[in-house]
């Protein structure tokens, strides 16, 4: 659905704006690459795919977020603040002259934030299953991994971060309520 936004909006961009077609259409490429996998993915995963998908990206999160914390309360020019790219120490990108925003494994702080967005909904979206279900029964593993995926959003520097993870957050508070299923509301809302 997001893909044919984009389209429409680009179009849109080339009507009035008067951008070169050409442009348009290579920055689009990456977008429109997704429309065929609505359809392709679906009957090539499997549950047990999903599930094995799911088990990982949750074993992730708790080191991920603890690189990040790390990076956080560390100094900008601390050897933990550089990138892959080689930087000079120091030039990482911050707050203010001495905090630098946590960037995780990644090399700027945008991916970061879009990572902690994609793993607050696959939290989300284990809080929702019912416990017989989830890729892990322990719900201390599952609040860990929510205690781990709030504090690396909040310590990121990234209003980006805080704004697709509350997103996440309020997409499922959104589809409990709308279910009107009370168990889920009050499993959503623990």
């Amino acid at each position: 659905f997001l893909s044919l936004i984009l389209i429409f909006h680009s179009l849109l961009q080339v009507i009035f704006i008067k951008y070169n077609l050409l442009t348009v259409l290579i920055a689009l490429h990456h977008y429109i690459f997704y429309i065929p996998m609505l359809f392709l993915i679906p009957p090539c995963m499997t549950r047990n795919n999903v599930r094995k998908f799911l088990r990982m990206n949750l074993c992730i999160i708790i080191p991920m977020c603890t690189l990040g914390f790390i990076q956080a309360i560390s100094p900008r020019n601390a050897w933990i603040n550089q990138t892959a790219a080689g930087d000079q120490i120091g030039e990482a990108f911050g707050v203010n002259e001495t905090i630098a925003r946590s960037s995780g494994t990644f090399n700027f702080v945008l991916p970061y934030s879009v990572w902690c967005g994609v793993a607050a909904a696959m939290i989300v979206g284990e809080w929702l299953q019912p416990k017989s279900k989830r890729c892990f029964q322990s719900t201390g593993f599952l609040l860990a991994n929510s205690l781990a995926i709030c504090v690396a959003t909040v310590t990121s520097g990234s209003r980006t971060a805080v704004f697709v993870v509350g997103l996440a957050f309020v997409g499922g508070l959104i589809s409990t309520v709308v279910t009107r299923n009370l168990g889920l509301v009050v499993r959503f809302s623990a």
